[in-house]
């Protein structure tokens, strides 16, 4: 019973995560670490959908973390491809650096570049430079009883970056604006196996703020051992300006693989 209340609490905090904040922009949930060192990290998602269309979907996904006392430094490379026997669905990437220095115990300074394409939303290329602040606003352990325990954490981060996009429509369109950056971030220890992990972004543009995007991933993450997780993600990505015949929102659900060395 009590492992089914645990369950309950959990779930709750998982689809809140993703409804409160689907109103606001999401992207990646950065991993947490207690020891100094390089960490590496590949993820592999896999998609295969059957009826009326058949088509398989792979995401592989490389980042690595360099902790050195108050710095933590990490990139990520991604990329995601789908196709069927007729044409391809899905033909995205990004790659994406940051680095954190840690002020206080709660509050962070972090810079952050990012490159991607997404040849689906017309996106030839997009480049990001950015500051933000991130701040720690829970970080608590609940003791359900004597072998029990929940450990929760969230975070939230609030900047500016300055976005340059080139977009592949005709006539090609070129745009350099500035936009606020925001991110909320939820973590969940269930067990030392089982985590929940969210992070919803809002970035409108300053100059127009009917101009947004809202990106949310969550994703629920079971530890086989110390070097395999088996994940299964949600992933919500929304625009209210896309350019014209693209449709403003996507959703996708996956199944992979993380490997931890």
């Amino acid at each position: 019973m009590k492992n089914v209340n645990i369950l309950i609490v959990v779930i709750l905090l998982f689809f809140s995560s993703i409804n409160l904040f689907s109103q606001i922009n999401t992207e990646v949930f950065r991993k947490e670490f207690s020891k100094d060192g390089i960490f590496h990290k590949i993820n592999v998602d896999i998609g295969i959908t059957k009826g009326n269309t058949e088509y398989t979907t792979v995401r592989p996904s490389y980042r690595i973390d360099w902790l050195k006392d108050k710095f933590h430094n990490f990139g990520i490379i991604s990329y995601a491809y789908a196709e069927d026997a007729v044409k391809k669905r899905e033909n995205r990437g990004f790659i994406h650096l940051r680095s954190s220095y840690q002020i206080f115990d709660y509050l962070y300074g972090e810079l952050f570049l990012q490159k991607e394409f997404n040849e689906f939303i017309l996106l030839k290329d997009r480049n990001l430079f950015g500051i933000t602040s991130r701040i720690q606003i829970i970080n608590e352990i609940i003791q359900i009883d004597s072998t029990e325990k929940l450990e929760i954490y969230t975070f939230l981060g609030l900047g500016a970056m300055i976005e340059n996009e080139e977009l592949k429509t005709k006539p090609r369109k070129e745009t350099t604006v500035g936009r606020l950056t925001s991110y909320f971030s939820l973590g969940v220890n269930i067990s030392p196996n089982l985590l929940i992990k969210s992070i919803t972004y809002y970035q409108p543009r300053f100059s127009d703020d009917k101009d947004y995007r809202l990106l949310n991933e969550s994703s629920l993450n079971i530890k086989i051992n110390q070097n395999l997780t088996f994940r299964t993600s949600l992933r919500l990505r929304y625009d209210s300006d896309p350019p014209e015949k693209v449709k403003p929102r996507d959703l996708n659900l996956l199944n992979g693989i993380q490997i931890d060395f």
